[in-house]
């Protein structure tokens, strides 16, 4: 079970805490790169305050899983992701 109300500045900070950066945006979708392991991902332009549609919270939490870097339980606990960032 995930976090069910996430807002796009919550995964943001997640994403970034976690070694990703922020690249340009390419059109009309943020995308932020983990540089160790040529990995990439791509969300929708969302305002900070938006909250992120959930097939694109299943998207992370399957390229982070996928690439070693936060399992599926972890991320299905998260009750607010600025407590892995703190």
């Amino acid at each position: 079970m995930m976090p069910k109300k996430v807002t796009f500045a919550e995964l943001e900070q997640l994403l970034l805490g976690l070694g990703f950066v922020s690249r340009p945006p390419k059109g009309t979708h943020h995308v932020f790169g983990y540089p160790a392991l040529d990995v990439l991902v791509s969300l929708p332009d969302y305002h900070k305050k938006d909250l992120v549609h959930p097939a694109h919270l299943v998207m992370v939490r399957r390229v982070l899983a996928e690439n070693g870097l936060m399992n599926s339980d972890e991320f299905d606990a998260l009750s607010s992701f600025s407590e892995v960032c703190a």
